[in-house]
């Protein structure tokens, strides 16, 4: 069995959104996406579930968020897409925040991870977080690819018990497969 998360777009770009608002200038792409893997990696420690439910995945300079990356390579968008509205792309592989402020499908306890890993991590250069994430149990080196990050060596790097994980799994699994039923 694999756990599967609900990737959630309009999650995705408004965490995007509030940790530039945060970040109040621009931030390079790197930072950002290195940010947002540690806010669901931070999640996913405390609920089993993530902030964006996007696929993680090692690649050469550490771990991402797959499903963010590509919005944040992107050059166009669909006309009904909440990327462009909270992110915007600036010069240099930087992005500053959209026109959108409203972080509606963040909860509080969303916005409190993203507060957190923030004010944890919101200082270093996307160089220091590659480090940093390098150095993170559940990260393989690709060999200039990319290798999808299985959610439970994460949680059984912070001791989760396998029935632990497999509550996560359940949960995960049953979710996702509600979010397909409804055509999302």
């Amino acid at each position: 069995m694999h756990m599967q998360f609900h990737f959630d777009e309009r999650k995705a770009a408004q965490a995007a959104g509030y940790l530039l608002n945060r970040h109040s200038k621009p931030m390079k792409y790197m930072k950002l996406m290195k940010l947002m893997y540690l806010a669901d990696r931070c999640m996913l420690l405390k609920l089993g579930s993530t902030i964006t439910g996007d696929r993680l995945v090692s690649m050469s300079r550490g771990p991402v968020l797959s499903h963010v990356l590509d919005l944040l390579k992107a050059q166009q968008y669909e006309a009904n897409a909440s990327w462009p509205k909270y992110v915007s792309a600036v010069a240099d592989y930087q992005v500053i925040s959209g026109s959108h402020s409203d972080y509606g499908a963040l909860s509080d306890f969303d916005l409190q991870i993203l507060d957190s890993v923030y004010a944890e991590f919101g200082t270093l250069d996307q160089w220091e977080l590659a480090i940093h994430t390098h150095a993170l149990p559940e990260w393989e080196d690709p060999s200039g690819s990319s290798i999808e990050i299985d959610p439970r060596v994460i949680l059984r790097s912070a001791d989760y018990s396998e029935s632990e994980i497999s509550e996560v799994e359940e949960a995960a699994n049953a979710h996702y497969a509600f979010r397909r039923l409804l055509g999302e």
